[in-house]
């Protein structure tokens, strides 16, 4: 896996999961990545962002999941904080197994 590269899961985050909050309640979004947050707001480290978020796809009715490839750098527990507060998941998968996993969390 490379080691460089921009990675804004933060502004992620908050784009998708307003979008979703607009939508019908128990809307989903599922965060894909092979990174960790070191671009934007919700950088690795910023737990106040990412408790502000949890609260508020809480709030809004919105399940937030995690998808991330096995062997990459992504932060999940700062993402975990998300998912576990809106009774997501958090999967770390194999590359190959990317699009069967991805659809497991669609379906659920």
């Amino acid at each position: 896996m490379f080691s460089n590269g921009s990675t804004a899961l933060g502004p992620a985050l908050v784009a998708s999961t307003t979008i979703a909050s607009k939508g019908a309640l128990g809307s989903k979004v599922i965060i894909c990545t092979d990174g960790e947050a070191n671009t934007g707001v919700g950088t690795a480290t910023d737990v106040s962002f990412y408790d502000k978020m949890a609260n508020y796809a809480k709030d809004n009715h919105v399940t937030v999941s995690v998808l991330t490839i096995k062997g990459a750098s992504c932060n999940v527990k700062m993402l975990g904080r998300v998912s576990s507060a809106t009774r997501g998941t958090i999967m770390k998968v194999d590359p190959t197994k990317l699009g069967t996993e991805f659809s497991k969390i669609i379906s659920s």
